[in-house]
């Protein structure tokens, strides 16, 4: 079993002890669950019906702490655009359309694709550091959502 005081890795999986609790067992690690907004002890933390992790909630609210100023010109309505993407991505799940909303996932990849010195031309965030967060919060979500 994980030892929550122990920051090694005891199930030899390659991610510490910490970053492997899952408390409620929704998909989420009870890290990103503190991290992004969701209740660790609550699997389904907003009552939707989808467990937090194939909900879009988290990954909306990494989006939501990030300042303005990360998002691409027009920053505000390049955040809009992002959230409502994710809402229809969210209406897909409750609607059990899992591939789609899994292929809607993947063409919002490139927007979120990481960076070199500067951000692509078609990248949505200016930030790469938080490009690379997002992009790995929507990997956990398309993994949860297909498995």
């Amino acid at each position: 079993p994980l030892d929550p005081n122990e920051s090694a890795d005891t199930d030899g999986d390659g991610v510490g002890d910490n970053a492997d609790l899952d408390a409620d067992n929704d998909g989420l690690s009870d890290e990103i669950e503190t991290a992004f907004g969701t209740n660790p002890l609550d699997p389904d933390s907003d009552g939707d019906g989808l467990t937090d992790g194939t909900d879009v909630e988290f990954v909306q609210n990494a989006l939501r702490a990030l300042p303005i100023a990360a998002f691409k010109a027009p920053s505000a309505g390049t955040l809009n655009a992002f959230l409502t993407r994710l809402d229809e991505i969210e209406m897909l799940l409750l609607s059990q359309k899992e591939d789609t909303a899994i292929k809607k996932l993947i063409e919002l990849r490139p927007r979120v694709d990481g960076c070199g010195a500067v951000p692509d031309r078609d990248d949505w965030l200016r930030d790469c550091s938080a490009q690379s967060v997002v992009q790995s919060l929507i990997a956990v979500l398309i993994e949860n959502i297909g498995s």
